[in-house]
Order: structure tokens, then C-alpha cells, then sequence
């Protein structure tokens, strides 16, 4: 009698259903995209942090920074007689 496999004996590639059906090179491709697409969004962030950053503070500033002279126009102070 042969011994019974439990599933967790079989590898994951011997089963058919599972078994990765893509040429290497698409794979590789998506790879090659997503570690460029990582390392462009980490250059402009690191870029932005180091070598841009007294710009962006000055023009947040520029946006947020304003005086305004509002001229105070009061009436008079009366008592309730009005003297």
C-alpha cells in the first residue's frame, strides 16, 4: 500500500493549475519596470527632500505668508445716555 501525501508534502510547482505559465522575459520585464518606477519615486523624493527644499519652503511661504493693513473703523464710545 502507498503511504498517503498530504498537501502540504507536495511542492507548489508540481501542481498544474499553479504552475506559472509566462515567459521569463515578460516576467523579468515587469520586474526591470517596478525597480525603475521604485527607484525614479525614490530619486524625486530624495531630491525634493536634500537639494530642493529651502525652494519649496520659500514658495509655501510666499502662499501662506501675507499682511493685510485693514484699516480699524470704530465708532464712538458712548455710554447708554449717549454722552
Amino acid at each position: 500500500m502507498m503511504p498517503r501525501r498530504r498537501s502540504r508534502d507536495v511542492p507548489y510547482a508540481a501542481n498544474p493549475l499553479l504552475r506559472v505559465k509566462l515567459p521569463a522575459g515578460r516576467s523579468r520585464f515587469v520586474m526591470v519596470s517596478l525597480t525603475v518606477a521604485f527607484a525614479a519615486l525614490a530619486g524625486t523624493a530624495v531630491y525634493l527632500q536634500v537639494f530642493a527644499s529651502q525652494r519649496l519652503k520659500k514658495e509655501g511661504e510666499a502662499r501662506y505668508l501675507r499682511t493685510i493693513e485693514l484699516p480699524a473703523s470704530r465708532g464712538k464710545i458712548v455710554d447708554r445716555n449717549g454722552v
